[in-house]
C-alpha cells in the first residue's frame, strides 16, 4: 500500500479519521486528568481510560481481520485496498487511544508485556509500512530484468540451457536436437511483469566454432565450473559472478584468451549472467518486502490473545 503524494487524496478520509480522533482522545483525556482532583493520571478504569481501551480493542480486532479475509478471498467484504488504508490509519490511532488507557503507569506483569507487544506491533507495521514504499522503487531502479518471483528459477533454467547450447556450439560440441548454422536462432523466452511482457532471451546470437582444441576446452571448462552452476542456482552456487566486479573480470580475462570472433558469445553470456544477478538482487528485495510479517503477524496474534486474557482479568478483579 503506498502512501505519497500521488496516493494521499485515497487517504484523505482515514487521515481525517485518524487526527481527529487522536485529537478528541488527548483533549477528554487531559480535561478529565485537570478536573479529576487526583494527584495521578487517569487509567484504564477511569470513563476516558474504560473507552479508549474498549474502542482501542475494538479497533485492533479489526486490524486482525485483514489477515483471515486475506486467506478467505472468496468472501469478499469490502475492496481490499479499502481494508488496506483502514488498517493503516486505525491502527496509528491505537496508539493514543491504547496508551492513556494504560496511563502513566502501566501495572502489573501482565500489562507490560501487553504494552511492550503494543509497541512491537506497531513497529513492525510502520517498519512494513516503509518498507512497501521504499522496496518497489529499489526494484525498479536496482532490477531492470524484473520477472515475476515465482518464475526465476523457470527462467533462469532457460538461460542456463539455451547459454549451454549456444557454448557447445562454438566448442564444437552442440546439443543433439540443435542443427549447427552458424548462429543460435530460437523462440525467445518471455517472462511477465505487471503491464509488460519483457524478452528475457536474445533470439539470436551469432558464434563462431573455435578451431582450437585447447582454447575451446578452455572456454568449455570455464563455462561448466563458473558460467552454468551460477545461470542455474544463482548465489547459491557460491559463484564469483553473483559480485559484479569479479564478474567483470572474469569475462575480460575470456575476451583476452579467445579471438575476437568468440566475443559476441561471450557478450552474451555475460548479459544473461548480468540478468541472473539481478535476479538475486530482486530474490533478496522480495525477501524483505514479505519478511517483516513472519513478524508483525505472530506478534499481532499474540497480542490479540493477551488482550482477551486482560479483558478476562480486568472483569474478575475490577
Amino acid at each position: 500500500m503506498l502512501v505519497n503524494r500521488n496516493t494521499l487524496s485515497m487517504h484523505s478520509r482515514w487521515i481525517a479519521v485518524f487526527v481527529t480522533g487522536t485529537v478528541l482522545t488527548m483533549v477528554w483525556y487531559f480535561f478529565y486528568a485537570s478536573n479529576d482532583g487526583s494527584d495521578r493520571w487517569p487509567g484504564g478504569s477511569s470513563p476516558p481510560g474504560l473507552t479508549f481501551g474498549i474502542v482501542g480493542g475494538a479497533i485492533m480486532l479489526f486490524e486482525f481481520l485483514l489477515w483471515p479475509k486475506k486467506k478467505l478471498r472468496r468472501f469478499r467484504f469490502g475492496r481490499a485496498q479499502v481494508w488496506m488504508r483502514a488498517h493503516i490509519w486505525l491502527g496509528l490511532l491505537t496508539v493514543p487511544l491504547i496508551s492513556f488507557h494504560a496511563g502513566v503507569d502501566w501495572g502489573g506483569e501482565l500489562t507490560w508485556i501487553l504494552m511492550v507487544l503494543f509497541w512491537f506491533v506497531i513497529v513492525s507495521g510502520v517498519l512494513g509500512l516503509l518498507l512497501q514504499n521504499v522496496l518497489p522503487r529499489l526494484l525498479l531502479s536496482d532490477v531492470p530484468a524484473e520477472t515475476i518471483y515465482s518464475q526465476i528459477d523457470h527462467v533462469s533454467s532457460r538461460y542456463a540451457t539455451e547459454a549451454e547450447n549456444v557454448v557447445r556450439a562454438c566448442c564444437g560440441h552442440p546439443a543433439e536436437d540443435w542443427i549447427t548454422t552458424g548462429s543460435a536462432d530460437h523462440s525467445s523466452a518471455t517472462a511477465m511483469i505487471v503491464g509488460a511482457e519483457r524478452t528475457m532471451i536474445s533470439t539470436k546470437v551469432d558464434f563462431f566454432e573455435l578451431k582450437n582444441e585447447s582454447q575451446a576446452n578452455m572456454l568449455m571448462e570455464r563455462f561448466e565450473s563458473h558460467i552454468l552452476p551460477y545461470l542455474s542456482n544463482g548465489a547459491r552456487s557460491g559463484s564469483m559472478l553473483r559480485k559484479a566486479g569479479q564478474s567483470g573480470l572474469f569475462y575480460d580475462g575470456l575476451r583476452t584468451s579467445l579471438p575476437a570472433d568468440v566475443h559476441p558469445v561471450l557478450d552474451q553470456l555475460e548479459e544473461w549472467t548480468t540478468a541472473r544477478r539481478q535476479f538475486d538482487r530482486q530474490a533478496k528485495i522480495h525477501g524483505w518486502l514479505h519478511g517483516w510479517l513472519s513478524i508483525h503477524l505472530p506478534l499481532s496474534v499474540a497480542l490479540i490473545l493477551l488482550m482477551f486474557v486482560h479483558i478476562l482479568f480486568a472483569l474478575k478483579y475490577r
